[in-house]
């Protein structure tokens, strides 16, 4: 019993991302504008700890985004495209934006799916505890290898490798 209302749950959970899928079909077949995104991807800097041999982005840090014009993205998203949609932050690395648990507090506070991609570096046991708390959508820990050899080669950060993969995610 408890399998089939954790599927109801689920399937239920996925309408708004079919509904919106089938208002982007109608869209593209009639030229009516009728869907609203399913996806936002938002930059706030080029400002982050490494200085990776395949990107340029750190090398623009500025201007920052301040943490009252994301939180008003969040909201106006979320007025916008109602649910079903998903937000990524991206950048320079986001764990060391400042308003990093603003936006996670008001994205689950609104159901906003959110989440970010992160070289791993600045994560400790307590923020990892308390990211894990606001109950992301997706936290990505990108690493070229696991291998040290091969990842510090192209992410110039000495034990790196092992720092990123030694922060507790298993909170």
């Amino acid at each position: 019993m408890g399998s089939i209302l954790a599927l109801a749950a689920r399937l239920v959970e996925g309408l708004p991302y079919l509904r919106k899928e089938l208002a982007r079909r109608v869209s593209l077949r009639t030229g009516r504008v009728l869907a609203t995104p399913t996806s936002y991807y938002l930059i706030f800097s080029g400002r982050c700890n490494l200085a990776c041999s395949f990107c340029t982005i750190y090398k623009v840090v500025g201007p920052i985004l301040p943490g009252e014009v994301m939180l008003r993205i969040v909201r106006e998203a979320r007025e916008l495209s109602g649910s079903g949609f998903n937000m990524s932050l991206s950048g320079g690395e986001p764990t060391i934006y400042r308003p990093l648990y603003d936006v996670l507090e008001l994205c689950q506070k609104l159901g906003v799916n959110f989440g970010f991609t992160t070289n791993g570096l600045a994560l400790t046991k307590r923020n990892v505890q308390r990211i894990v708390a606001y109950d992301p959508f997706n936290v990505n820990v990108s690493l070229e290898s696991v291998d040290p050899k091969i990842n510090e080669a192209l992410r110039p950060s000495p034990d790196g490798t092992k720092r990123a993969l030694a922060k507790g995610w298993n909170c």
